[in-house]
């Protein structure tokens, strides 16, 4: 059965040629009927019969290879297609993604690097799990995602930026399908920017209070907001307190009786 897939799948590559030495057989036989004339219609007859016998084969060969590309056709349509790429998230982090875009599942679907990035962890990203031993089994439209690391870390300057690896798989008929790939992750190079460093997060926060402490302390007028320390607030109820026994006796029942207005009105 293989041998007559093989058979079939070289006609189908070669097919101009083999239709193309049938015209010119064609074309030499009624070159030698024209040449030997019409006196012998034995000759004649075994002429046309030959020509028949090349436009019956051309015909059958056509019909063949319409057969084979549609099975071809039917095939692809079908099979598995497994895809293994790097892709960069808005946060600037890549990682390397596998989908099968195809119609079927893929059995024992294995992902060999040449040239591998290291990952977070200081390990090549042939050594991980995921690309370490096949995936057993991925259906269509499944996709596994590897974190490898911040982009800035894996495109530094000096660091390679391409990458190789080798897919290989089988359809559930065991039918075997493989495909190299390089890539060239330069083009990330200005997507993927470092992100602060914990000195400079503690720096802004200290900055952020700074001014927030400074813009508090500038406010001033009826009811202002002040920013003061323990002992302050302490100095400043002492202060009132002494102030206000020390305000004549209608000065203090009028405030009282503010107090009690203003309390009702529920200020």
């Amino acid at each position: 059965m293989k041998k007559i897939k093989g058979l079939l799948s070289w006609l189908g590559q070669r097919s101009v040629i083999v239709i193309s030495i049938l015209i010119i057989g064609v074309g030499i036989l009624l070159i030698w009927l024209i040449s030997t004339g019409t006196s012998s219609k034995e000759n004649i007859a075994i002429g046309i019969a030959s020509i028949s016998a090349f436009l019956a084969a051309i015909s059958a060969i056509a019909n063949l290879l319409s057969a084979v590309e549609a099975q071809k056709q039917r095939e692809n349509n079908e099979r598995p297609y497994i895809q293994g790429f790097f892709d960069s998230g808005n946060s600037g982090v890549i990682y390397f993604t596998i989908q099968n875009f195809g119609n079927s599942p893929a059995v024992d679907v294995t992902v060999k690097f040449g040239n591998a990035p290291l990952d977070y962890a200081k390990r090549p990203l042939g050594e991980v799990s995921l690309f370490s031993k096949p995936i057993s089994f991925i259906v269509p439209g499944q996709i596994y995602r590897q974190l490898v690391n911040n982009g800035f870390t894996i495109l530094a300057e000096g660091k390679p930026t391409k990458f190789d690896y080798t897919i290989s798989y089988y359809s559930v008929s065991h039918q075997k399908f493989s495909e190299s790939i390089e890539t060239d992750l330069s083009y990330l190079k200005q997507a993927t920017v470092p992100g602060k460093s914990i000195e400079e997060h503690l720096s802004s926060i200290h900055n952020d209070l700074d001014a927030f402490v400074k813009e508090f302390k500038s406010v001033k007028g009826f009811n202002s907001l002040l920013v003061e320390s323990p002992d302050e607030e302490s100095l400043r109820i002492q202060r009132t307190l002494i102030e206000e026994k020390d305000r004549p006796f209608f000065q203090q029942s009028l405030i009282k009786v503010l107090k009690k207005f203003l309390k009702r009105m529920g200020a």
